[in-house]
């Protein structure tokens, strides 16, 4: 399993995972961690603490490589919940539903994040000039 862990809105913290301290930082990435509990204590800049027992469930993933070898756009997660992050910049895309209908979602600023969380969860096509992909909403 992966925990990710990131401070937002917030100094940089320390972040205490199972015993061991990785400090001055704003995000951690732990991967390669087996199923259980583990204890983890965040400590931010003013001495304020947040601890919480957290139990991790390992499920079989597939792991998406956003660069793909002929330059193709890549959409991942899929599934997804809240953002389909794009393998490449894009400026005009369209999501549209199993039933045939245009959706409103917005395209990132930077042109390569698409917010879904307002769909319903099922199945979608992401249309761009050149390419067609289906992929599906879930909570």
């Amino acid at each position: 399993g992966v925990i990710s862990i990131q401070a937002v809105g917030t100094s940089q913290i320390s972040i205490e995972f199972n015993g061991e301290i990785y400090s001055n930082m704003n995000s951690l990435l732990i991967e390669n961690v087996s199923e259980g509990e583990y204890s983890i204590s965040i400590t931010n800049g003013l001495g304020c603490q947040i601890d919480s027992l957290i139990t991790v469930e390992c499920q079989d993933l597939v792991k998406v490589n956003l660069l793909d070898q002929n330059n193709n756009l890549v959409i991942s997660p899929n599934p997804v919940n809240e953002i389909l992050y794009l393998s490449k910049k894009m400026k005009n895309i369209t999501i549209i539903s199993i039933e045939g209908i245009r959706q409103n979602v917005e395209l990132s600023r930077d042109g390569n994040q698409i917010n879904v969380s307002n769909l319903r969860d099922g199945l979608y096509f992401l249309q761009t000039e050149n390419e067609l992909m289906k992929f599906v909403k879930t909570h």
